[in-house]
């Protein structure tokens, strides 16, 4: 468990090269940055631009939305527990958030735990939030405690994909 944190920790701090197909987001309008998905995640953007991916294994799940007012961004911590509340128990934030520059755009990380309510396994949440052009969006992951390795690094492939939207690959 301490592997993902370490993991996203350390990937949300720094970022590289993509790896695969690349998708603007919000892909309406003025988008805030680039990431790069595996198809094998099956990433999907509803009528909201919410983009939600899984890994392959149903170990990781990753969901990206734009914050649209200052109450959005007063309201992540509740939004968070909403997400996890419908499917996990014990929720907490662990820590302060960390500054973070995904892509070298500003960013603050936050993590906390939670315990699944169907078979009491560990989770892990993170919370990444881009801020720049005046705009914020999230990258929330969701990973378990029996997530592989394979797994992880393809996570770490796409944290390490995001750059900001007007960069060349």
């Amino acid at each position: 468990m301490k592997t993902v944190l370490a993991l996203v920790a350390i990937v949300a701090l720094t970022s590289t090269a993509s790896f695969a197909k690349t998708r603007e987001f919000p892909n309406k309008g003025d988008a805030i940055f680039k990431i790069t998905i595996p198809d094998s995640w099956e990433p999907d953007s509803d009528e909201d631009e919410v983009v939600e991916a899984t890994s392959p294994k149903d170990h990781v799940q990753l969901s990206i939305w734009a914050l649209e007012t200052k109450d959005d961004l007063k309201n992540l911590g509740k939004d968070i527990v909403d997400i996890l509340e419908d499917h996990a128990n014990e929720i907490k934030l662990v820590g302060e958030p960390q500054k973070a520059s995904p892509g070298g755009m500003e960013g603050l990380l936050f993590s906390g735990t939670a315990v699944d309510d169907e078979d009491s396994h560990a989770i892990e949440f993170f919370a990444l939030l881009i801020v720049t052009k005046g705009k914020a969006a999230v990258v929330f992951i969701e990973a378990d405690a029996n997530t592989p390795k394979k797994e992880l690094e393809k996570l770490q492939a796409i944290l390490k994909s995001i750059t900001p939207a007007g960069k060349k690959d």
